[in-house]
């Protein structure tokens, strides 16, 4: 996805990024499967969790620089802001 990204990005364009974390995988399953208060098939969807260490790892090698990473929602998700790399 990210090589994707940098080849149809702009050469000054961003691509901001919003995932749960690991964190977020623990509350978001147990609202759902334990409580059943959130919708269960949309949790259950989710295939990936990331924190800044997974976007640094896959980002290294695709021409692209993770340009801001923060967490929100108490930590529960990432969002991260995802540019070109000046030396490609």
């Amino acid at each position: 996805m990210f090589k994707e990204i940098g080849r149809v990005l702009k050469p000054d364009g961003k691509i901001i990024i919003t995932v749960p974390t690991y964190s977020g995988k623990t509350v978001l399953d147990f609202l759902a499967f334990r409580l059943k208060i959130i919708n269960q098939p949309e949790i259950a969807d989710h295939k990936k969790y990331y924190e800044k260490k997974d976007f640094d790892d896959l980002i290294m090698k695709t021409g692209l620089t993770l340009l801001s990473y923060q967490k929100f929602q108490l930590g529960l998700n990432s969002l991260c802001i995802v540019g070109l790399n000046n030396h490609s």
